[in-house]
C-alpha cells in the first residue's frame, strides 16, 4: 500500500497500543495511517505469552511497598481499565494466574503480596504447594499466590486488532520503517526511507524503535526475551497461565501446547542491550525447557523456539503521554515484559486525549511523560 502525502495522525508501531488507538481515532472520525517497520505481529505485545496481569515484574507486595499504598492502588486501578477495555473488546481471557514459588524464599513474597493486595481490595489467595500443583497440574514444592483477576488474551491478537483497525478505516502500513520526525511546513513530517508522511499528531507506540526518535526517550532500553513451544498438555489444572519464582518465568497452556517464557536470568547480562531477535539463547532455552520438563511435567517435544525484543524504561513503567517540547509528540512506549496489564489503558488515555484534550481517566504520576524530565535532568 502507498504511503499517504498526509494524514491526520501518524502511529508509529503496530503494536496492542499503536491498533488500538489509530482505530479508536478512525472511528472517531480521524484520518489514521500505522506505520510498523516489520510484519504485522511481530510488536513485541504479540510475541510474548499474552498474559494480562498486573503489569510490573515482580511480586505484588515489593510492587507496593516501593510505590506505597495510594501510587499502587492508582497502578492497580489502571490494570483494572486495561482488563475492562479488553473484555468489552472481546479479547480478555479471565482464566485467572497462579504465582507459584520455586526459590527458596519466596514463601516471605507470598505473604506479603496477599496482604499488600487484599489491603487495595484486589483478590489474592496464599496457596500450599499441593494446592498450586492441583490448580496448574504441575509439580511445585512451595506455595503459590492464586489471582483471579489475572487473564490472557488470544493467541494473534495483533492480527485480530488490525483487522479490527482496517475496518474503522485506518492505513496500515507494514515495512515501513521510521527514521525520523521533524517539524515542516505542514506540520509534523515522519520520514520513512525515501518518503514523507506530514501529520498533525505523531504517537510513538513501536517500543525501543521511539528511543531513536526523540531525545526523551533516549533512555528506553532494549532487552531479549525467549520463549519455546512444548507439544503436549499438563496432565491436569485448571489454571491455564502462570508466573514462576521471582517473576522470572511464565507459561500459558492453549491446545497446540504450552509455551514458556522468560528466564533471562540465565544470561549474565540479563540480556537487556540486546537487539537482535534472531538470535536464540541456548543457556536461557535450557532453563525454560528444564523448567517445562521439570516444573510442570512435560515430556513431548520442543516444536518452537523464538525471541522478541521489547523496551523497558528506567523506571521500569511505561511512558504515557505528550514529550516534553512538543505537546503533537505522544509516547505511549515502555511496558516492559508484562505490557497488556497496562497497555490498553494507555493506549485508551492517548486516543481520549487526542480527540478531547484529556483523558477519562488521568495517567497516574508513575506512567505519565511528565516524570522523564528526571530521568535527564535528575529533578
Amino acid at each position: 500500500m502507498e504511503l499517504p502525502a498526509s494524514v491526520d495522525v501518524v502511529v508509529v508501531g503496530a503494536s496492542t497500543a499503536g491498533l488500538l488507538i489509530a482505530r479508536w481515532l478512525a472511528e472517531a472520525g480521524v484520518d489514521v495511517a500505522v506505520l510498523e517497520a516489520g510484519p504485522v505481529g511481530q510488536a513485541a505485545s504479540g510475541r510474548g505469552l499474552g498474559l494480562v496481569e498486573h503489569g510490573v515484574l515482580e511480586h505484588p507486595g515489593r510492587t507496593v511497598a516501593s510505590l506505597g499504598p495510594e501510587r499502587a492502588a492508582a497502578l492497580w486501578g489502571w490494570a483494572a481499565r486495561s482488563r475492562q477495555l479488553l473484555d468489552a473488546l472481546g479479547l480478555f481471557e479471565a482464566t485467572g494466574t497462579v504465582w507459584a514459588s520455586v526459590f527458596d524464599g519466596e514463601a516471605g513474597d507470598i505473604e506479603r503480596s496477599v496482604a499488600a493486595l487484599q489491603g487495595l481490595g484486589v483478590a489474592a489467595e496464599a496457596l500450599e504447594s499441593a494446592e498450586v500443583s492441583r490448580r496448574t497440574g504441575g509439580r511445585f514444592e512451595q506455595r503459590g499466590l492464586a489471582l483471579p483477576g489475572d487473564g490472557r488474551v488470544p493467541l494473534g491478537h495483533l492480527q485480530t486488532l488490525t483487522r479490527l483497525a482496517e475496518a474503522a478505516g485506518v492505513s496500515v502500513h507494514t515495512g515501513a520503517a521510521v527514521t525520523s520526525l521533524r517539524n515542516g511546513v505542514e506540520g509534523l513530517e515522519v520520514a520513512v526511507g525515501e518518503g514523507r508522511v506530514a501529520a498533525e499528531a505523531v504517537v510513538l507506540a513501536c517500543g525501543v524503535g521511539a528511543a531513536s526518535l526523540h531525545p526523551a526517550l533516549a533512555g528506553l532500553m532494549p532487552v531479549r526475551d525467549q520463549g519455546l513451544r512444548v507439544e503436549g498438555r499438563l496432565p491436569s489444572g485448571s489454571i491455564t497461565a502462570g508466573r514462576a519464582g521471582q517473576g522470572w518465568t511464565c507459561w500459558r497452556v492453549d491446545d497446540d501446547g504450552v509455551r514458556v517464557s522468560g528466564a533471562r536470568w540465565a544470561s549474565p547480562h540479563l540480556e537487556v542491550g540486546e537487539r537482535d531477535a534472531s538470535v536464540i539463547v541456548p543457556s536461557i532455552q535450557s532453563k525454560l525447557e528444564g523448567f517445562a520438563r521439570q516444573r510442570l511435567g512435560l515430556d513431548g517435544p520442543v516444536v518452537e523456539r523464538w525471541a522478541w525484543v521489547f523496551a523497558q524504561s528506567p523506571d521500569g513503567l511505561p511512558v504515557v503521554g505528550p514529550l516534553p517540547g512538543d505537546p503533537r509528540l505522544v509516547g505511549c512506549v515502555g511496558f516492559g515484559a508484562t505490557p497488556l496489564g497496562l497497555e490498553v489503558a494507555a493506549a485508551r488515555s492517548v486516543a481520549e486525549g487526542l480527540l478531547e484534550g484529556e483523558g477519562e481517566v488521568e495517567v497516574p504520576w508513575m506512567l505519565s511523560s511528565r516524570r522523564i524530565v528526571r530521568w535527564r535532568y535528575g529533578r
